[in-house]
Protein backbone atom coordinates (compact mmCIF):
# COMPACT_ATOMS: atom_id res chain seq x y z
CA UNK A 1 0.00 0.00 0.00
CA UNK A 2 1.45 3.34 -1.09
CA UNK A 3 1.33 5.89 1.61
CA UNK A 4 -0.83 8.90 0.71
CA UNK A 5 1.14 12.14 0.22
CA UNK A 6 -0.12 15.20 1.95
CA UNK A 7 0.74 18.87 1.15
CA UNK A 8 2.94 20.41 3.80
CA UNK A 9 1.32 23.32 5.67
CA UNK A 10 2.95 26.70 5.98
CA UNK A 11 4.00 27.27 9.54
CA UNK A 12 2.07 30.01 11.36
CA UNK A 13 5.31 31.87 12.10
CA UNK A 14 6.05 32.19 8.36
CA UNK A 15 2.57 33.56 7.71
CA UNK A 16 3.05 36.09 10.49
CA UNK A 17 6.40 37.21 9.06
CA UNK A 18 4.86 37.61 5.62
CA UNK A 19 1.99 39.65 7.04
CA UNK A 20 4.35 41.91 8.99
CA UNK A 21 6.46 42.58 5.89
CA UNK A 22 3.36 43.48 3.91
CA UNK A 23 2.23 45.85 6.66
CA UNK A 24 5.56 47.76 6.77
CA UNK A 25 5.73 47.86 3.00
CA UNK A 26 2.27 49.39 2.83
CA UNK A 27 3.19 51.84 5.59
CA UNK A 28 6.29 52.95 3.71
CA UNK A 29 4.29 53.49 0.56
CA UNK A 30 1.71 55.55 2.43
CA UNK A 31 4.48 57.58 4.10
CA UNK A 32 6.11 58.28 0.75
CA UNK A 33 2.76 59.42 -0.64
CA UNK A 34 2.19 61.56 2.44
CA UNK A 35 5.57 63.28 2.14
CA UNK A 36 5.03 63.89 -1.56
CA UNK A 37 1.62 65.41 -0.86
CA UNK A 38 3.03 67.58 1.91
CA UNK A 39 5.81 68.85 -0.34
CA UNK A 40 3.24 69.71 -3.01
CA UNK A 41 1.12 71.61 -0.49
CA UNK A 42 4.14 73.57 0.77
CA UNK A 43 5.11 74.48 -2.80
CA UNK A 44 1.58 75.67 -3.59
CA UNK A 45 1.39 77.73 -0.37
CA UNK A 46 4.80 79.30 -1.08
CA UNK A 47 3.64 80.26 -4.56
CA UNK A 48 0.43 81.81 -3.20
CA UNK A 49 2.37 83.78 -0.56
CA UNK A 50 4.83 85.00 -3.23
CA UNK A 51 1.97 86.21 -5.44
CA UNK A 52 0.33 87.86 -2.44
CA UNK A 53 3.51 89.86 -1.70
CA UNK A 54 3.68 90.92 -5.36
CA UNK A 55 0.14 92.30 -5.43
CA UNK A 56 0.18 93.47 -1.78
CA UNK A 57 3.79 94.53 -1.02
CA UNK A 58 2.56 96.27 2.15
CA UNK A 59 1.97 92.81 3.66
CA UNK A 60 5.58 91.70 3.13
CA UNK A 61 7.53 91.50 6.41
CA UNK A 62 9.99 94.34 6.92
CA UNK A 63 13.67 93.42 6.40
CA UNK A 64 15.88 93.36 9.47
CA UNK A 65 17.29 96.78 10.43
CA UNK A 66 20.73 97.54 8.94
CA UNK A 67 23.80 97.35 11.13
CA UNK A 68 24.61 100.83 12.41
CA UNK A 69 27.45 102.08 14.55
CA UNK A 70 29.39 105.27 15.17
CA UNK A 71 32.69 105.50 17.01
CA UNK A 72 34.83 108.44 18.13
CA UNK A 73 38.47 107.89 19.01
CA UNK A 74 40.79 110.65 20.21
CA UNK A 75 44.08 110.36 18.34
CA UNK A 76 45.75 113.62 19.34
CA UNK A 77 45.70 116.52 21.80
CA UNK A 78 47.72 119.76 21.61
CA UNK A 79 46.73 122.11 24.48
CA UNK A 80 49.45 124.64 23.58
CA UNK A 81 48.55 125.34 19.98
CA UNK A 82 47.90 128.63 18.23
CA UNK A 83 45.24 129.32 15.66
CA UNK A 84 48.00 129.49 13.06
CA UNK A 85 49.01 125.92 14.02
CA UNK A 86 45.40 124.83 13.50
CA UNK A 87 45.16 126.56 10.11
CA UNK A 88 48.35 124.84 9.00
CA UNK A 89 46.73 121.44 9.55
CA UNK A 90 43.72 122.23 7.35
CA UNK A 91 45.18 121.27 3.99
CA UNK A 92 41.78 121.66 2.28
CA UNK A 93 40.94 125.07 3.77
CA UNK A 94 40.99 128.28 1.78
CA UNK A 95 43.46 130.96 2.83
CA UNK A 96 41.75 133.45 5.12
CA UNK A 97 42.31 137.08 5.94
CA UNK A 98 43.33 136.79 9.59
CA UNK A 99 45.06 139.34 11.76
CA UNK A 100 48.32 138.59 13.52
CA UNK A 101 46.49 138.64 16.84
CA UNK A 102 44.02 136.03 15.59
CA UNK A 103 46.75 133.77 14.24
CA UNK A 104 48.64 134.05 17.54
CA UNK A 105 45.54 133.19 19.63
CA UNK A 106 46.19 130.35 22.06
CA UNK A 107 43.91 127.35 22.18
CA UNK A 108 43.70 123.58 22.00
CA UNK A 109 43.60 121.20 19.03
CA UNK A 110 41.83 117.87 19.49
CA UNK A 111 42.29 115.27 16.75
CA UNK A 112 39.60 112.62 16.47
CA UNK A 113 38.92 109.69 14.17
CA UNK A 114 35.30 108.95 13.28
CA UNK A 115 34.26 105.47 12.10
CA UNK A 116 30.64 105.45 10.95
CA UNK A 117 28.71 102.45 9.60
CA UNK A 118 25.16 102.43 8.26
CA UNK A 119 24.58 106.20 8.02
CA UNK A 120 25.52 106.80 4.39
CA UNK A 121 24.10 110.11 3.15
CA UNK A 122 22.80 111.17 6.57
CA UNK A 123 23.99 114.40 8.18
CA UNK A 124 25.47 113.87 11.66
CA UNK A 125 26.45 116.85 13.83
CA UNK A 126 29.83 116.70 15.58
CA UNK A 127 29.92 119.00 18.62
CA UNK A 128 32.84 119.89 20.87
CA UNK A 129 32.98 122.00 24.03
CA UNK A 130 35.56 123.18 26.55
CA UNK A 131 34.61 122.10 30.08
CA UNK A 132 36.04 123.12 33.45
CA UNK A 133 37.41 119.91 34.92
CA UNK A 134 36.87 121.14 38.49
CA UNK A 135 33.15 121.94 38.45
CA UNK A 136 32.18 120.52 35.00
CA UNK A 137 30.87 123.93 33.87
CA UNK A 138 30.86 124.60 30.14
CA UNK A 139 33.35 127.29 29.18
CA UNK A 140 32.71 129.43 26.15
CA UNK A 141 30.54 128.37 23.24
CA UNK A 142 29.81 124.98 21.72
CA UNK A 143 31.38 124.42 18.31
CA UNK A 144 29.84 122.20 15.66
CA UNK A 145 30.36 120.82 12.18
CA UNK A 146 28.27 118.49 10.04
CA UNK A 147 29.51 115.10 8.85
CA UNK A 148 27.88 113.31 5.90
CA UNK A 149 29.29 109.79 5.35
CA UNK A 150 29.84 109.08 1.66
CA UNK A 151 29.78 105.28 2.00
CA UNK A 152 28.10 102.66 4.15
CA UNK A 153 31.35 102.41 6.13
CA UNK A 154 33.24 105.68 6.33
CA UNK A 155 36.28 106.80 8.35
CA UNK A 156 37.66 110.32 8.70
CA UNK A 157 40.35 112.11 10.72
CA UNK A 158 39.28 115.55 11.92
CA UNK A 159 41.15 118.32 13.75
CA UNK A 160 39.01 120.42 16.11
CA UNK A 161 39.99 123.85 17.44
CA UNK A 162 38.94 125.60 20.64
CA UNK A 163 40.29 128.99 21.80
CA UNK A 164 41.18 129.48 25.45
CA UNK A 165 39.16 132.14 27.25
CA UNK A 166 41.71 134.35 29.03
CA UNK A 167 39.54 134.89 32.08
CA UNK A 168 39.50 131.20 32.95
CA UNK A 169 42.31 129.35 34.67
CA UNK A 170 42.50 125.89 36.16
CA UNK A 171 42.13 122.48 34.58
CA UNK A 172 40.06 121.78 31.47
CA UNK A 173 38.86 118.93 29.27
CA UNK A 174 37.31 118.92 25.82
CA UNK A 175 34.12 116.91 25.34
CA UNK A 176 33.34 115.73 21.80
CA UNK A 177 29.97 114.24 20.84
CA UNK A 178 28.74 112.66 17.61
CA UNK A 179 24.98 113.14 17.31
CA UNK A 180 22.02 111.84 15.34
CA UNK A 181 19.22 114.37 14.98
CA UNK A 182 15.60 113.27 15.17
CA UNK A 183 12.32 115.18 15.42
CA UNK A 184 12.12 114.32 19.11
CA UNK A 185 15.67 115.55 19.78
CA UNK A 186 19.29 114.55 19.37
CA UNK A 187 20.72 111.11 20.15
CA UNK A 188 24.34 110.84 21.27
CA UNK A 189 25.93 108.15 19.10
CA UNK A 190 29.31 108.38 20.82
CA UNK A 191 31.18 110.65 23.23
CA UNK A 192 34.86 111.24 23.82
CA UNK A 193 36.57 113.25 26.57
CA UNK A 194 40.19 114.36 26.58
CA UNK A 195 42.57 114.12 29.51
CA UNK A 196 42.69 117.22 31.76
CA UNK A 197 45.12 120.01 30.78
CA UNK A 198 45.94 123.42 32.29
CA UNK A 199 44.47 126.71 31.10
CA UNK A 200 46.34 129.85 30.10
CA UNK A 201 46.86 131.10 33.65
CA UNK A 202 48.48 127.82 34.74
CA UNK A 203 50.52 127.05 31.63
Amino acid sequence: MTPEKTNPRTPSSSRASSGTASFWSALRERSALGFALLATIVTVISGIVGLLFIFRPDLKPAPPPPTRSAKLIQVGLDPEATFANYRARLTTSQPGDYTRAKLAQRGVIVSVRTTIVGYEGETLPLNWQLVDDTNLDEVGETYSLLITPQANSDTANIDLWLPFPREHTGSFVVVVELLLKRETGSIVLDREETRPFPGLGDA
